[in-house]
């Protein structure tokens, strides 16, 4: 069976959702259910449709948060379904830092007594 897009239907593997290790070896631990995790996620393009002419199959792209579906599988793998709206970067790389604010510092706001 072969999966196949249709239309402007882009269909993306590898998202990013739990721990990852750097190249240095340091594990970072998965943010979902945090408020550091409400955050766009790269993903790795695995099929696109006919109307899709700016992304290929093997590429990586930052979709904004909220703008992919549940997961699925096929063939024992995890796959999503992407808007293409929600689409605001392309890389034929995969990225160093999968998490488009992983520079990011974050800060609550404390009351001195």
């Amino acid at each position: 069976m072969k999966l196949r897009a249709i239309h402007d239907t882009i269909v993306c593997v590898n998202g990013e959702f739990g721990e990852t290790v750097t190249q240095s070896g340091i594990v970072i631990k998965g943010n979902i259910g945090t408020g550091a995790g409400i955050t766009s996620r790269w993903f790795q393009v695995r099929a696109v449709g006919s109307d899709v002419n700016w992304l290929t199959p093997g590429q990586w792209v930052l979709v904004d948060i909220g703008r992919w579906t549940e997961h699925f599988l096929f063939e024992d793998e995890k796959h999503w379904r992407i808007d293409p709206k929600g689409c605001s970067c392309v890389s034929d790389e995969k990225p160093v830092s999968l998490y488009e604010n992983a520079d990011a510092v974050n800060a609550g706001k404390k009351v001195l007594a």
